[in-house]
């Protein structure tokens, strides 16, 4: 049990540990989503909840998490190991005439249309601190628009409640999962620090 969810926590905060080590620098993608979210006011599993739903990607044996350098468009979805590579194919995208509209970018699949109101260009989605920046902020604007939390929630995605109420309650489901795995690693935690 407790190698499962350590795998499962391992997963969702170190995605790019488990696939690229070499490509990993400090801080981690936990650390990233923990400090925008509570820099723009939001929960930070929620956050990290819809990095999963936006981003997830096999990194191993049965595991799957967010992907820090994930790219979607009308042409599919491609995972990058790193910024550079990632920025390139934006650049290449946007030279075939790609639209920012039909641009998806980072481990928050921020739109580029709709990103580029609050970052500085659409490069810069590429930064896993500006795709994160940019997705707490967007979340906080979309959760302040209503005082239903679910649709709120779901806004990230969707303004059109079809949409956007599922999608909410998918995050939110896959955030309290997050939580209570959160729980019981402190708990196996305490219990091996009172064994020793």
């Amino acid at each position: 049990m407790v190698r499962k969810l350590l795998s499962f926590l391992v997963a969702i905060t170190y995605p790019m540990v488990a696939a690229y080590p070499s490509e990993v620098k400090s801080p981690s993608w936990a650390q990233i989503v923990w400090h925008a979210a509570k820099r723009h006011g939001v929960d930070p599993d929620i956050l990290m909840a819809i990095s999963f739903v936006e981003s997830r990607h096999a990194i191993g044996n049965f595991l799957v998490a967010p992907w820090t350098f994930a790219y979607r468009s009308p042409n599919g979805s491609k995972y990058f190991k790193n910024q550079k590579e990632l920025e390139k194919f934006i650049i290449q995208e946007l030279l075939a005439g790609v639209r920012p509209y039909q641009m998806d970018i980072g481990g928050f699949q921020v739109n580029a249309r709709y990103g580029r109101e609050y970052a500085p260009s659409i490069l810069s989605l590429a930064s896993p601190h500006t795709n994160a920046e940019v997705a707490a902020s967007m979340l906080h604007d979309a959760m302040q628009s209503t005082k239903d939390f679910a649709r709120g929630v779901g806004r990230y995605h969707s303004y059109h409640d079809e949409l956007a109420i599922p999608y909410g309650r998918r995050v939110l489901q896959i955030a309290d999962r997050i939580k209570k795995l959160d729980e019981q690693l402190l708990k196996e935690r305490r219990l091996l620090q009172n064994e020793h």
